[in-house]
This record gives structure tokens, C-alpha cells and sequence, in this order.
């Protein structure tokens, strides 16, 4: 369905939509070129716009290569980008593992729990911890070696980067900027949001969500509050955009404003639920955290097929090319084509699956619930086997 601005705050829409493709974004809101890294899945998201999308990679059937006991409480995406998959865990540790065979490569023990993905950017790997205090860490991805580390409170927030800047949101909504070679300071805003999230970066431009059902709009030089605006779909903290769509999770379905939509803000249909979505080009994929995953056009909202599912969906689910992936607690795990929703292939683990999935190139990434990290290949032949 879609709703008009005119039913919807005329005047805050319209200065969100200004915001967004004519004053501080211009061209930049029209499209997003494809990341240079093809098949690297940098983090949770797959990359800093939260699309949960990469290029083409997979292709059914897929073949378990190698399990690798990877720690205690993962609450976040495995990160594999090169020949390195990272993850980290909620009793303070980061592993990092060798893609072909599962090889362990180092583990760096850090003060306080990750609740939130690494990111990897340049070869260094930055990430929060919510207790005891929360610090902000950068690792070296080849070693492991703690680069430097800043104090920002505890935060369940899979940071962003653009340029040379980190941005973090901490559990008590503040909002930092650190430089990503020194860890230097450069600002911080207090936005009182009490929502565990990661922040959404477009050019000059920091996206925040907060309670109230308010987006709120930082410049990335100074942290200063550019817009507040009112939205009335009861969001959640989980927004992502690509080529020209500005997508958000809501109760209600998923919102989202389109380039092509004449000025409107639009809402998938569906009833109160927990969505979750990934985002290619111009199609949604989503799950309504029950056993539905469905697919809906991010221009009109309109529903293009729906996949029940037998297990709960509480993970994101991820897009490589026409493949989508979902998986769920009953520990099943689904391959569909994203033109009509039938299931391309599945397997079962036996272990519930609730942190996102991770796609780099023909390797697909599962975390258990049990601290489990399984490497699933479409081409084995070609990848050594091997177990922790």
C-alpha cells in the first residue's frame, strides 16, 4: 500500500524527502554503484548500506565443507571477506578462520562482550562490546593485534564507516565519530535513543533511528541534528538503502520511499510482526519473524510471492544475485529464487539458527546458536576440507 504525504505530517515528509534526493544527497540518492569488493561480505549487512546483498555467487546445490567451534553466544553475521571469516562472541572473543578449510588463524580475547558484527574495512577489523563499559576496538584482520581501542559506552551497534570516519551508536543514543587509522575522536552526539542499532551512512548525511517513531539526520562533519522527522509506521532499528530506495523494518511490514514514487512513502502489507528484510535493486526480501518469507517490489510495495517456512524466521535473510537465503530456529536452511519464491535447495543443522547469514563468492556462512560456524561451498571440489 502506499500513503500519501499529504496524510502523513505534509511538512516533515516533504522535508524528508528533500533530505533524501534534492538537497544534501542531490544524485546520490539515485543510485549506489556496486561494491568493489564482489562477493565480500564486510558485515552484518553485507556492507555499510545494510542491503544484505552481493553479487551472484551461490548456485544450488551447496555441500557443508567444514565446522569450526567458534565460541560461546554469537549474536552477530560471520564476516568473511578474502580468505578470512571473523566472528565474534558475546564472552569476549574474536576468532578468525582460514575460508578454505576452517583452519583457526588467531583469536584475540577482549574486555566486554560482542552483541553486534565486526566490520572489516582496509584490513582492519572494528567492533563494539556492551559490558563491562563498552569499548570501541580495531583489530588487524591478519593477525589479530588490538590497533587501539576508545571508551564509548556499552553498545549493541555493528558501527558504519564512510571515508575515514567510524560511526558507533551506543545503547544510551549516543552517536560517535572516531577517525579509522588513529581511533582520534572527532565528535559526539547525544540523540537520547534508547534503540540498539547500526547507523546508515549517505554522504554527508548519518541516518539514526529512535524511540517515538522518529529518523533522525546527523551531518557526518560535526554531529549536528539536520532533520528530526515523524514517522508513522512504528519502525524498528533496522534501515537499509540501495539504488534509489530508502528501505526501514517496521510492525506493520516494511516502509519504504522510492525515487520512482512521486513523493510518497509506502508499506508492504501485513499484519504486526517482527520483519526482517535484505534488499536487492528494486526487490525486498522479508521474513514476518513467524514462518512466512515473501518478496514485495520497493517501488510499489506491492507482494510478489510469499514461502512458508516450518521453523521461525528471526534471522535476517540475505540476497547473492536471483538467490535468496533464509534461515530459521528449527535449524533449516533454504535456498530461493528470488523471481518466484520456489525453493531452489535446503538442508537441516541441528541447531538453532538466529544470527544472519553470510554470503562471500560461492561460500555460504551459519552461525549456531550453539557456537557453531559452518562453511557451506557450491563448488567443494575445489575447497579443502578440514575441521577445527
Amino acid at each position: 500500500m502506499i500513503v500519501g504525504i499529504r496524510h502523513v505530517r505534509p511538512v516533515a515528509w516533504i522535508a524528508f524527502l528533500l533530505s533524501l534526493g534534492l538537497t544534501r544527497m542531490g544524485c546520490r540518492s539515485i543510485g549506489f554503484p556496486p561494491s568493489s569488493l564482489l562477493g565480500e561480505w564486510r558485515t552484518e549487512g553485507g556492507g555499510f548500506h545494510r542491503t544484505g546483498s552481493v553479487h551472484p555467487g551461490l548456485s544450488p546445490p551447496l555441500e557443508e565443507v567444514w565446522r569450526a567451534r567458534a565460541g560461546r553466544g554469537i549474536r552477530g553475521s560471520p564476516v568473511p571477506v578474502g580468505s578470512t571469516a571473523v566472528i565474534a562472541t558475546t564472552d569476549g572473543k574474536v576468532k578468525a578462520f582460514r575460508i578454505p578449510d576452517g583452519k583457526r588463524i588467531w583469536e584475540t580475547k577482549i574486555r566486554g562482550g560482542c552483541f553486534s558484527s565486526p566490520i572489516v574495512s582496509e584490513g582492519r577489523l572494528y567492533l563494539t562490546t556492551e559490558h563491562p563499559d563498552g569499548t570501541l576496538y580495531c583489530l588487524e584482520l591478519d593477525t589479530g593485534g588490538i590497533l587501539w581501542e576508545q571508551p564509548v559506552g556499552p553498545s549493541r551497534s555493528t558501527p558504519s564507516i564512510e571515508g575515514e570516519i567510524i560511526f558507533t551508536v551506543t545503547n544510551v543514543g549516543e552517536v560517535f565519530a572516531h577517525s579509522t587509522e588513529s581511533g582520534e575522536l572527532r565528535w559526539k552526539s547525544a540523540i537520547r535513543s534508547l534503540v540498539p542499532q547500526s547507523p546508515v551512512v549517505a554522504g554527508d548525511s548519518v541516518y539514526v533511528l529512535c524511540p517515538g517513531d522518529t529518523l533522525k539526520i546527523l551531518s557526518t562533519s560535526d554531529g549536528a541534528v539536520l532533520e528530526r522527522i515523524s514517522l508513522p509506521l512504528l519502525w524498528q532499528p533496522r534501515m537499509a538503502k540501495d539504488n534509489g530506495h530508502l528501505v526501514f523494518s517496521s510492525r506493520l511490514g516494511i516502509g519504504f520511499i522510492s525515487s520512482s514514487s512521486s513523493g510518497k512513502i509506502g508499506l508492504t502489507s501485513g499484519s504486526m510482526a517482527l520483519y526482517r528484510f535484505a534488499l536487492s535493486g528494486g526487490t525486498i526480501l522479508a521474513t514476518n519473524g513467524v514462518r512466512t518469507a515473501f518478496a514485495a517490489d520497493a517501488s510499489t510495495g506491492e507482494t510478489l510471492w510469499t514461502h512458508d517456512t516450518s521453523g521461525l524466521l528471526e534471522a535476517s535473510p540475505c540476497i547473492a544475485g536471483e538467490i535468496g537465503v533464509i534461515v530459521s530456529l528449527a535449524g533449516e536452511i533454504r535456498l530461493l529464487d528470488m523471481a518466484t519464491g520456489l525453493p531452489l535447495w535446503s538442508t537441516q543443522i541441528d541447531a538453532s539458527l538466529s544470527p544472519s547469514p553470510a554470503i562471500s563468492g560461492e561460500w555460504l556462512f551459519i552461525a549456531t546458536d550453539r557456537g557453531e560456524l559452518i562453511a557451506f561451498s557450491s563448488s567443494p571440489d575445489r575447497a579443502q576440507k578440514g575441521t577445527e
